[in-house]
């Protein structure tokens, strides 16, 4: 996947895991996206624009060496819980 792919489908998820330590920047985003939930935002605005939502590549959607990106990012992302 193309790095600036990449950081669409990491960027949600890496705003949810910082989000108690970065509250000041995390609220800024917020407010450039008109919501209270940063990292929701993101995905969302991802989704609406069509961009990959997932690492994944197409035509491997079962690929180890993804599975381990959302089970180590479920307890902290309010985009995969």
């Amino acid at each position: 996947m193309p790095h600036a792919e990449t950081h669409t489908v990491i960027l949600p998820h890496a705003v949810a895991y910082n989000a108690k330590g970065a509250q000041n920047a995390i609220a800024v985003v917020s407010r450039a996206l008109g919501t209270d939930n940063a990292s929701q935002g993101l995905f969302d605005m991802a989704k609406n624009l069509g961009t990959p939502r997932t690492l994944a590549p197409s035509s491997h959607p079962q690929c180890l060496f993804y599975l381990p990106i959302p089970f180590l990012l479920t307890n902290h992302s309010p985009v995969l819980s």
